[in-house]
């Protein structure tokens, strides 16, 4: 299809079910070359073009070397796109800042993003928390703008 992000290299975690299958689709539809991060290989194949690597990114040592094996594959990564773990409901005016710290601590925040930097994702690298509001549409397109 599209040819808008062509050879942009874009990580999504959290990328093989869900939410995270549709940002990963939309990228790969767009041109992009699409690595996945999940805990543990998806029930169903993967289209053949994308890379799989399985880390538990609460490990900051996993997360790291997650970041290690695309960047070994592709040589950087332009795009990092936060969609792996969740958070149960809370009202965010009484949430706690530990509260906070450990919703990001399971969505691998901290560790992909800090990874991503130090393996040299570069000034022009971003990052992206999708929101289901928000949606696969405006991540490619976000990523797409930043590139022009």
């Amino acid at each position: 299809m599209g040819t808008e992000l062509d050879g942009a290299v874009v990580l999504v975690t959290g990328g093989t079910r869900g939410v995270g299958r549709g940002i990963s689709r939309r990228f790969a539809d767009a041109g992009a070359s699409v690595a996945v991060c999940a805990r543990r290989p998806p029930d169903d194949d993967l289209p053949d073009d994308w890379f799989l690597v399985t880390a538990d990114l609460r490990d900051g040592e996993a997360a790291a070397a997650a970041v290690d094996a695309v960047v070994e594959r592709y040589g950087r990564i332009d795009c990092v796109v936060n969609n792996a773990g969740g958070a149960p409901p809370a009202d965010t005016t009484t949430a706690t800042p530990r509260f906070s710290e450990r919703v990001l601590a399971l969505m691998g925040i901290p560790s992909v993003a800090e990874a991503a930097a130090l393996a040299g994702g570069g000034p022009t690298a971003r990052l992206i928390v999708p929101r289901i509001a928000i949606g696969p549409a405006t991540c490619a397109l976000a990523v797409s703008e930043e590139r022009s």
